[in-house]
């Protein structure tokens, strides 16, 4: 059974190793697969945006254990999420709004059931205590609703929604950056059914484009453009150069969007 790992402990440290550890200490069969380690330490919303692009490709069936927790031994509780592509443990914390959003099917529990926990707990630990050996019991076949309660709603992130309005050239819509890659590259809010064959022209700051490109190469070199990019959204790109770096733009940097 394959397990992914995502997390914002890099590998520096002993916290990954552990964790990993402790699951296959529980199943040595079980495949784990780093998707990263290298997550923004406490963002949520970052986290909750790559997990939501990342996991759901695999397998259906797939466990995904995620951990960005910043309120760890807190009264925020842990979780399990059962959808239609895969399962989820982590923090109910917000990292598992889009999936949630975005599953036809789901069903959530907290994890009580301290007789799947790692038998040494602690308050600042829940990755080895509570989520890799649930995670790993799960791959040994043990049933998500042994582990604990069935939750009706757990916490969502309050991610933000473009604003539209009809104009005399057609619609205009106010939204923001909602990630930013290695590259620069800066992920709006605009998903693609919004603009798809449509002429779009898109503003940040004072820095106006227009028309849809196909894809990064179709950029001139050293310049921006704005594309349907891989994760769904409209994005603003560069070729061989940083759109961020370039527009000075950072997560929540308003952008316009006008519907011609």
């Amino acid at each position: 059974m394959v397990i992914t790992f995502s997390s914002d402990f890099g590998t520096a440290d002993p916290y990954t190793a552990i964790v990993k550890g402790v699951i296959l200490s529980i199943n040595p069969k079980a495949k784990i697969i780093d998707l990263s380690h290298e997550l923004t330490t406490h963002d949520i919303r970052r986290a909750a945006f790559f997990v939501a692009s990342a996991c759901p490709v695999y397998p259906v069936g797939t466990i995904h254990l995620c951990v960005v927790d910043p309120g760890v031994g807190s009264n925020r509780k842990p979780m399990l999420l059962v959808t239609e592509k895969g399962i989820y443990v982590g923090p109910d914390n917000g990292l598992f709004s889009l999936i949630w959003q975005n599953s036809k099917h789901k069903t959530a529990y907290w994890l009580k059931n301290s007789r799947y926990f790692f038998k040494d707990t602690s308050r600042t630990f829940d990755a080895r205590d509570v989520f890799g050996p649930t995670a790993a019991y799960l791959s040994l076949g043990v049933a998500p609703e042994e582990f604990g309660s069935v939750v009706r709603s757990i916490n969502l992130l309050r991610l933000p929604e473009p604003a539209g309005q009809a104009t005399r050239r057609g619609r205009h819509f106010n939204g923001e950056i909602i990630y930013i890659d290695r590259f620069g590259n800066l992920v709006t809010n605009f998903a693609y059914e919004m603009v798809q064959g449509k002429n779009a022209e898109v503003k940040l700051g004072s820095r106006k484009m227009k028309g849809l490109v196909p894809n990064y190469g179709s950029i001139p070199k050293g310049q921006i453009a704005h594309i349907l990019g891989s994760l769904g959204y409209l994005e603003i790109a560069g070729n061989a150069v940083s759109a961020q770096r370039l527009l000075k733009a950072k997560i929540g940097t308003k952008v316009d969007l006008e519907l011609l």
